[in-house]
């Protein structure tokens, strides 16, 4: 089906490309080769045409999400990949930055920079961003009304690797 693009012929380079990443990615967060199996569940395209959003959401049933995009020149003219983190990473006292007359500009380049409730990532072909799945993320709106927002969404899953049968001490830290 449509949700299984990664099970097709033609998009096997792509989803190799995808796992590769992936890899490069949990070795740069410091997991160590062959501890964990990495499995993508599912892998689907996103058409966007113009006016078009995506709601705030997450992914349970992953570990890793992806998003590669077939086109977009960085703009971000056609809607920008929102992430949400769980908070503010430079909030030093909770709800400090938020209203009342609080001590954070958020007009600033400092409190936009730094002090954003959001990231936004802007389409560019090519561009293949990597996040974990649990994190909130959301997709602008697409205001190119010439063109149509192209990506392919992946989830992935970890889990300990197969052990094999003389395997003294299966892994079973992943739940």
């Amino acid at each position: 089906g449509i949700w299984q693009l990664h099970r097709l012929e033609a998009f096997a380079a792509i989803t190799a490309e995808v796992e590769r990443q992936a890899w490069l990615y949990l070795e740069e967060l410091g997991f160590r080769a062959g501890s964990v199996a990495l499995h993508v569940q599912r892998a689907w395209p996103v058409v966007s045409e113009a006016g078009q959003v995506v709601g705030r959401h997450h992914h349970p049933n992953a570990h890793l999400s992806a998003v590669l995009y077939l086109n977009g020149d960085g703009s971000g003219r056609s809607g920008c990949l929102r992430l949400f983190p769980p908070q503010t990473s430079n909030e030093l006292v909770p709800g400090l930055a938020v209203g009342h007359g609080g001590p954070i500009d958020q007009h600033s380049s400092g409190g936009q920079r730094w002090n954003a409730p959001w990231v936004d990532v802007a389409p560019q072909a090519g561009l293949l961003v990597l996040f974990p799945a649990r994190t909130d993320h959301a997709v602008t709106t697409n205001n190119d009304c010439d063109d149509l927002r192209l990506s392919l969404a992946f989830d992935l899953a970890l889990t300990a690797p197969l052990a094999s049968a003389d395997d003294p001490a299966p892994p079973e830290y992943l739940a």
